[in-house]
């Protein structure tokens, strides 16, 4: 019955070279479909897939005869449906080498049909400039099917050795049109996509003893991949992308390296060495594209980001972790120095995304807190971890500011910019973990802050935004200036907020010493109070008025609580949030309060500085509304005379010093 069936179809397929397309669909129909009606209860994969394949012949060759196209989809469209239905319905472990058989003879003799019919059809001269033609439409989807299929079969073997080999061969197919004809460039990458998939998935469930032939199995499609892309590249036809085809070959090879090392990864050694060699390998096939740019850049660009990236990885493999941020660093100013050198635009944007894993690493990674930091203060892993990537930062934004390698080298947007703003942010970082280092020691990560901690942080942000803005005005840097100026913005936050707040001894608790001003106290509010009085001048002396004002303020309000906690100490000892507060101590605090501002009017005279006589002005009304509202009732016998005594005098100090002084100078 199945004879005369399958005889049927011939006579039909052979009637409808003398009849037309409506015999052909018939045939094609019955010729399809007769394993369904006819089927002896033992499913044999070798005697459907020889009949198939026979039939698709049979239908290709009339297709391509008469030109009929959509006899052509329909026939390579149904084998494809029978691969596809035996593998979801009865499956066997023999049959892959049948289904493997069939796609690659229906492959063959699809495409020979489909690429040499359009030379009958007059289409040669369309073929040659590429031109999109049905019969290439209808090759790509064909091929594409079938590596797909490929795949699937590949999977429900589950990764047999011979299924492999039957995709390789499909991969290759794809590889090589890719390379002959431009419509069929994407298929590679679709191969590519589908066998790394097929990887992805085998690593998640192959079994211990399988590991050999997994690797093997990897590196055999990174390499069919890696060097069939290389090659593709070079020739008059893969010319015309040879960007799109180094692309595949450096991607390619990334993603096998990397499934491969995820999948046996501690099976095997000597990963770090690998990925260093085929660093080696990437920079070895950028060499020829080197001698023929500008036509090949795209090609050039694509083996340098491999080559990189394998020596990015070559690091952490055989680096412990707390070194491989230093390594990639360092790669930051390599890269750099390449870039200046060949001129290649990929470098610079491979330099920023290596830039960015230094910075996430080092700037955004709880994990340095658990690293052996050493208990030595200064000479500790800081000073290697973080100080080794600020050098290669800086060095990186020097060079690159001194080739050229940036068109307008101060914009935001520049390298040379972009790598002092993360030269910067290292230092920043360097300094801040160095003094937590200093305080808790071998306790790094379990240290709680104190009070001298937080003075030396709040001093620490101001000190390095004097710092730069003082190296901005030796060497002008967009970066240099908006750090200066930010940083002692963040002091000012980090002071209001540590010392002046959180950690305040009048409600914390914190011990500041016995001595009598030498003390906790002289370093957390003193320091930062001239270096608000320096950043003040400064911004006066630059035309930041704004910034001017606000840091003179921070700096005299920080002035009048160091002194009003001075007093306190003297009258307290170390600890500041206990006990009453004598007759004696609120005299006290007039009488300093009176001279604190005479005193800073007297500075502003003698200086000419105007924040200098308002703050004064500011601190003597704040003196009389205290003896007035406070002293008046708090205070008795001689202390309520002497305050009231105290004011009188400073107030006519104050006029007399405005009237000889100030005012005649500003009427003449």
């Amino acid at each position: 019955g199945f004879g005369l069936m399958a005889l049927t179809t011939a006579v039909a397929v052979a009637l409808s070279l003398r009849r037309g397309p409506i015999v052909a669909i018939v045939g094609l129909i019955g010729g399809f479909t007769t394993p369904l009606w006819i089927q002896t209860g033992e499913p044999d994969a070798k005697k459907l897939f020889a009949y198939l394949l026979l039939l698709q012949v049979g239908l290709l060759a009339v297709a391509r005869k008469r030109g009929w196209w959509g006899i052509s989809a329909a026939s390579l469209g149904a084998g494809a449906l029978w691969v596809a239905a035996w593998l979801a319905g009865p499956w066997q472990a023999r049959d892959g080498v049948w289904i493997g058989l069939f796609l690659l003879s229906s492959v063959a003799v699809g495409l020979v049909s489909l690429l040499r019919s359009t030379a009958a059809e007059g289409e040669t001269s369309a073929e040659a400039s590429g031109k999109m033609t049905p019969a290439n439409v209808l090759g790509a989807c064909v091929l594409g099917l079938s590596a797909l299929l490929g795949a699937a079969l590949v999977a429900r073997s589950n990764f047999g050795t011979a299924e492999w080999g039957f995709f390789g061969l499909l991969a290759a197919a794809t590889l090589v049109l890719g390379r002959l004809r431009r419509e069929f460039v994407p298929l590679p990458w679709i191969a590519a996509l589908a066998g790394g998939a097929l990887l992805g998935g085998w690593d998640a469930s192959f079994v211990s003893g399988d590991t050999t032939r997994f690797l093997l199995t990897t590196t055999a499609y990174g390499a069919l991949f890696a060097i069939g892309g290389f090659v593709a590249a070079f020739g008059e036809s893969g010319a015309r992308k040879p960007g799109a085809w180094a692309s595949l070959s450096s991607v390619v090879a990334l993603a096998a390296f990397g499934i491969a090392w995820n999948g046996v990864r501690d099976s095997y050694t000597g990963w770090g060495t690998a990925a260093l060699g085929l660093g080696v390998a990437f920079v070895a096939a950028a060499l020829p594209f080197a001698k023929r740019r500008p036509e090949y850049d795209g090609a050039l660009a694509a083996f340098a980001v491999a080559a990189t990236t394998f020596a990015s990885l070559a690091a952490p493999l055989e680096l412990e972790r707390q070194w491989i941020t230093v390594a990639w660093a360092i790669e930051v100013a390599a890269l750099v120095w390449i870039a200046a050198k060949i001129r290649l635009p990929a470098l610079p944007i491979l330099t920023r995304l290596v830039a960015v894993m230094v910075l996430a690493r080092l700037l955004l990674n709880p994990l340095v807190l658990t690293y052996p930091i050493g208990a030595t203060p200064i000479w500790n892993w800081l000073l290697y971890g973080y100080g080794l990537p600020l050098l290669a930062f800086a060095f990186a934004a020097w060079h690159a500011r001194r080739t050229g390698l940036d068109a307008q080298p101060d914009s935001p947007f520049a390298l040379a910019t972009q790598l002092e703003a993360g030269a910067i942010a290292l230092t920043v970082a360097l300094v801040m973990l160095q003094i937590h280092q200093f305080f808790h020691g071998d306790g790094f990560a379990r240290g709680a802050m104190n009070l001298a901690e937080a003075g030396a942080l709040s001093i620490a942000w101001i000190a390095l935004g004097l710092l730069f803005r003082a190296a901005q005005a030796r060497w002008p840097r967009p970066s240099f200036a908006v750090a200066g100026t930010g940083l002692v913005d963040v002091g000012l936050v980090a002071t209001i907020l540590l010392p002046g707040l959180g950690f305040n001894p009048l409600w914390s608790a914190e011990a500041v010493g016995e001595r009598w001003i030498a003390n906790d106290l002289l370093w957390v509010f003193g320091v930062p109070l001239v270096l608000f009085a320096i950043a003040g001048r400064s911004a006066w002396r630059r035309g930041q008025t704004i910034h001017g004002w606000v840091w003179n303020i921070a700096s005299f309000v920080l002035a009048f609580a160091l002194l009003n906690l001075e007093i306190r100490q003297a009258f307290h000892g170390t600890r500041l949030d206990g006990g009453l507060t004598s007759v004696a101590e609120r005299y006290t605090y007039s009488t300093a309060w009176a001279l604190f501002g005479v005193g800073l009017l007297i500075a502003g005279i003698v200086r000419k500085g105007r924040p200098l006589r308002v703050a004064g002005l500011g601190v003597i009304l704040l003196t009389a509304a205290k003896v007035f509202l406070v002293d008046m009732s708090s205070l008795s016998g001689l202390y309520r005379i002497f305050s009231f005594f105290g004011l009188g005098v400073s107030l006519m100090l104050i006029a007399y010093l405005y009237q000889r002084f100030v005012f005649r100078k500003e009427s003449s």
